[in-house]
């Protein structure tokens, strides 16, 4: 396996193992409570993120069982790619695609850590098979920025993830 990626799954799997453990410290209607009528609660913020993941392995998927040819992303999704980083480094607020919206149905800690960490291996599954000219390619679309290769899918789970967890630890704070 290719050692750079190797790296970043392993990074985000610490991190997302963290995060589940210091939320196992609530109880699960607090992960539940919205802080506002109009914000979301923790459990609303986890699976908006379970959902993007979700569909960025879907997406990557059906990329590496397509016989279509992918190109190299290059100067393009290096240059989309950052403009995610500097945008999401913003405090600015971003109105999520309704697609990643999550519902406000009541849903235990457990049952997103199983389904969250279900996707997160079928996404390391998927990009183990991948020759290093693949992980340089256009595999993966991001919904508003288009396509990048998979280092840069790494890039942006990552920098999404810290952007919401912040949101998290914010939302436990209001809820409390």
């Amino acid at each position: 396996m290719n050692a750079k990626l190797k790296e970043m799954q392993t990074r985000m799997e610490t991190e997302h193992k963290a995060l589940f453990k210091h939320l196992h410290n609530y109880p699960d209607d607090l992960l539940n409570k919205k802080p506002a009528p109009d914000a979301w609660s923790v459990v609303q913020v986890l699976k908006h993120l379970i959902t993007a993941d979700g569909y960025s392995l879907d997406y990557l998927r059906k990329k590496v069982l397509s016989k279509e040819a992918v190109k190299n992303e290059g100067l393009t999704g290096l240059y989309k790619s950052l403009l995610l980083k500097v945008i999401f480094l913003t405090p600015l607020k971003f109105k999520a695609p309704k697609v990643v919206d999550p519902d406000a149905e009541f849903t235990t800690l457990k049952e997103l850590e199983e389904k969250w960490t279900e996707i997160r291996l079928g996404i390391n599954e998927a990009t183990k098979q991948m020759t290093d000219k693949q992980l340089s390619q256009g595999y993966w679309k991001h919904a508003r920025a288009g396509k990048m290769n998979i280092y840069q899918m790494f890039d942006f789970l990552h920098i999404h993830f810290t952007r919401h967890k912040k949101q998290i630890e914010r939302t436990l704070k209001a809820v409390k």
